[in-house]
């Protein structure tokens, strides 16, 4: 209300001026203008209010346009009714007002053909927004206007690509977590068919090797502790629990396999750590002791008996470089392209092949880093991951 009543007295005013300049009136027509000018202005202030508040009531926009615009000309009328006992003879008033008819009926076409578009785009807006609601996020307005209305559909129709990328996410998501129910469900049922058989036979004393068997269920426990380390490791990642802090990669990586030495011994694999000083990178040594050791397990599996699995640590990249290397077959091409996608594996034939998780959780743990991770050259497989230096 404040800037209607600013507004019309700022206009009242520059036509004060205007016809100053343009009439240059003796005091009688000079009050009577001012007087015209008072009582138009105030007119249109008090016309102005009421339309405000009454056209929040109505249903259409049509008949918003259609009651502004007699309403514009029923402002400019009276102006010029007030003014024209001032300088027009009856017939000329008359005349007038046969014009202001005719100006009324005009300016009501012309309301109705503007708010026909308004209108039949608002309509478009409102049905697209109701087919969202009901699920449909395929559609869009299909509005292109350079007005509010155009920005509005613009908005909705922004809106409504998010929420279509959002759905779509979503049922990956929900496919994601079906399959990954799947597979761990089916790499649980595995080792523990394995367990319960063996421990079985050996009841029944049915078992001629006991050392045989009693590896074979070693074998399976390892099995289920990968798959347990690698739940973990995702719990983790995903619940935002990845805490940075500066450690030396040399020692954790020496630690880590030390671990790892009596598995190695069990293979016939040999575990040659190659670092030489520290190097101070910022990370979860927890979940990058967990990385290291699930690299350096997976490579004595593939590592043929009297082979060397090689884990080389250096400063370099983003600041410091684990390599894991072993000297089996490597990488077949076609895995290095999904390597890092989940439920893939090398050799899936394999028994020992695992769940497929664990280079995607291997790339899960190094991106919470804002490190690097990668298939290195072989032969051999080889992989090499970079972590940020201590800041």
């Amino acid at each position: 209300m404040t800037r209607l009543v600013i507004l019309a007295v700022g206009i009242a005013t520059v036509w004060v001026a205007v016809s100053e300049a343009a009439m240059q009136p003796t005091a009688p027509e000079r009050l009577a203008l001012y007087g015209i000018f008072g009582a138009v202005t105030l007119v249109t202030v008090v016309a102005g209010w009421v339309l405000r508040r009454y056209a929040q009531r109505l249903t259409s926009i049509t008949l918003t346009i259609q009651i502004v615009a007699v309403s514009a000309v029923l402002v400019a009328a009276l102006g010029a009714v007030m003014a024209s006992p001032m300088f027009l003879a009856p017939h000329d008033l008359r005349l007038m007002f046969v014009e202001l008819g005719l100006g009324v009926a005009l300016g009501l076409t012309l309301a109705l053909n503007v708010a026909g578009s308004v209108t039949a785009d608002l309509a478009q807006i409102a049905k697209t927004a109701e087919l969202v609601a009901a699920g449909d996020t395929s559609v869009r307005t299909n509005v292109s206007r350079p007005d509010e209305v155009g920005a509005t559909a613009r908005a909705v129709d922004e809106m409504v690509t998010h929420l279509d990328a959002a759905k779509r996410q979503r049922e990956r998501d929900d496919q994601g977590r079906r399959d990954f129910l799947a597979a761990v469900g089916h790499d649980l049922r595995t080792p523990l068919s394995g367990l319960r058989a063996g421990i079985e036979a050996l009841q029944d004393d049915l078992v001629e090797d006991e050392a045989v068997m009693l590896q074979r269920l070693a074998g399976n426990v390892r099995t289920l502790e990968r798959l347990v380390d690698d739940l973990s490791i995702l719990g983790r990642v995903e619940a935002g629990g990845i805490v940075p802090v500066a450690i030396d990669l040399a020692e954790l990586a020496d630690e880590t396999v030390d671990s790892l030495v009596t598995i190695a011994e069990a293979s016939k694999v040999q575990l040659k750590v190659e670092a030489g000083d520290p190097v101070m990178v910022d990370a979860d040594p927890s979940a990058v002791g967990r990385l290291i050791r699930n690299l350096v397990d997976n490579a004595i599996r593939y590592a043929p008996a009297g082979s060397a699995v090689q884990i080389r640590v250096s400063s370099g990249g983003l600041g410091g470089v684990v390599e894991v290397a072993d000297q089996g077959p490597g990488f077949d091409p076609d895995f290095e392209l999904v390597a890092f996608d989940r439920f893939t594996t090398n050799d899936p034939s394999r028994s020992d092949s695992g769940s497929g998780l664990g280079l995607a959780i291997a790339k899960s743990v190094i991106d919470a880093h804002h490190g690097t991770i990668g298939i290195g050259s072989g032969p051999g497989g080889v992989v090499r991951f970079e972590l940020p230096a201590a800041g």
